[in-house]
């Protein structure tokens, strides 16, 4: 053989080695680098997200630890449901206090009933007799309360027989079913 049919199978020799090794062993391995590097991606996407949820999270956190003292203060302006003698014995204390006679009636509005509402709104009317200073005092020291009561009238008339005030309070106050949400 001569020397140029010999380099020219060993040309084609190395180029069939050459595209043998390129196809079973480098295009194989580009494609799992390239598989690698994108499942590396959607891990640090992944990753990124969560570390973005933990922030939020410690904000939340941090965010209702300065907001509970204000709904513990909230929580206490309501009637708890079924503890609505309380609120009757707070009014009976400042009626005793200020020296009036009151008779406290509460009743539950109809309502719609809607899921997640934690509370429920009752009217108030109360009937107080007294000295006009003394009746003053009690709507003073209701307002004081800290119940939330929400008074849309007032009537105020004058007793002739013994010079006293009768007085008509009728509002609404608010019920707590399950705490504030």
């Amino acid at each position: 053989m001569s020397i140029k049919l010999r380099i020219l199978i060993y040309t084609i020799f190395c180029a069939i080695a050459s595209i043998v090794i390129a196809y079973f062993i480098i295009l194989p391995t580009v494609a799992d680098i390239i598989q690698i590097h994108d499942a590396v991606y959607k891990e640090r996407l992944d990753l990124e997200t969560k570390y973005k949820r933990g922030q939020l999270l410690k904000q939340t956190i941090a965010n209702f630890e300065k907001v509970k003292p204000v709904s513990e203060k909230i929580s206490s302006a309501f009637i708890i449901k079924n503890n609505e003698l309380d609120f009757i014995t707070a009014l009976e204390k400042i009626a005793t206090a200020d020296n009036v006679t009151q008779n406290v009636h509460l009743a539950p509005q109809p309502q719609k009933t809607s899921e997640g509402v934690s509370y429920f709104p009752l009217n108030l009317e109360i009937d107080v007799s007294g000295e006009y200073i003394n009746i003053l005092k009690y709507l003073n020291d209701l307002e004081l309360q800290t119940y939330q009561i929400n008074i849309s009238s007032i009537v105020l008339t004058g007793n002739s027989k013994d010079n006293s005030i009768d007085g008509k309070i009728t509002g609404q106050v608010y019920s707590l079913v399950n705490g504030l949400k």
